[in-house]
């Protein structure tokens, strides 16, 4: 089986796998130089010199940080079909049933019953 690629959308996510899956084969390899031989790995390339002892060691499955939108979502300023800015019903009771309702953003145009979404 073979991954194309150019299918895959490339984003940080993607970049740390592959940057971990690089480092998996990589170690493998350096442990086992006859299988790898075997299985076509080695390219005659030196191995890559040793890390210092005090090198402080990270673990390879770390969290990912919390994903947060760049963005916040602001409704649409004005009636999507007349085009003109939202005006501010202010809260009161019904005179057809006397229910109250609270306050809400409507089209000032007459029979016009687009809202803004919520």
């Amino acid at each position: 089986m073979t991954l194309d690629l150019k299918s895959v959308p490339f984003d940080e996510r993607t970049g740390y796998a592959l940057e971990r899956i690089a480092t998996v084969i990589e170690q493998w390899v350096l442990e086992h130089p006859g299988d790898a031989k075997e299985a076509g790995f080695l390219t005659g390339e030196p191995p890559l010199p040793t890390p210092p002892p005090d090198l402080p060691m990270v673990p390879i499955m770390q969290p990912l940080p919390p994903v947060t939108p760049p963005f916040t979502f602001t409704p649409n300023l004005a009636c999507p079909v007349h085009h003109v800015p939202w005006k501010q019903v202010p809260a009161g009771v019904s005179k057809r049933t006397g229910a109250a309702y609270g306050a809400f953003l409507a089209c000032p145009e007459r029979d016009c019953s687009q809202r803004p979404p919520q």
